[in-house]
C-alpha cells in the first residue's frame, strides 16, 4: 500500500512548533490521522493541520508506520523507540 503524501492530517503546534516527539499516531477508521506528542489536556486550538508531505519533513521516522492500515494505532514511548501497534 502506498500513502498519499497530498492528504492533509491532524497534529499540534507543540509538534511543529515546540518539537515534542511524536509517540502516538492513529489512522482512523475514516482515513484520518492524527500525529500527537506526549502532551495531556490538549484543546481545539492546539490543533494544526498539515500535509502528509510536511510531516514526513519534520518526522522522517515516520516513514515506517505509513502502512498502519486504518483503525489502528500506533505508540512508543520515544522518538527513535520502537512502534507499538493497537486497535482503536
Amino acid at each position: 500500500m502506498e500513502a498519499n503524501l497530498n492528504i492533509y492530517v491532524f497534529t499540534t503546534r507543540f509538534v511543529l512548533k515546540e518539537l515534542s516527539p511524536i509517540v502516538y499516531v492513529m489512522h482512523e477508521s475514516d482515513g484520518d490521522w492524527q500525529f500527537l506528542g506526549k502532551e495531556d489536556g490538549l484543546k481545539e486550538e492546539d490543533a494544526m493541520i498539515i500535509s502528509l508531505a510536511e510531516m514526513l519533513k519534520h518526522d522522517p521516522t515516520l516513514i515506517t508506520i505509513l502502512d498502519l492500515p486504518k483503525g489502528k494505532e500506533a505508540t512508543r514511548h520515544d522518538l527513535g523507540k520502537e512502534w507499538i501497534i493497537k486497535t482503536i
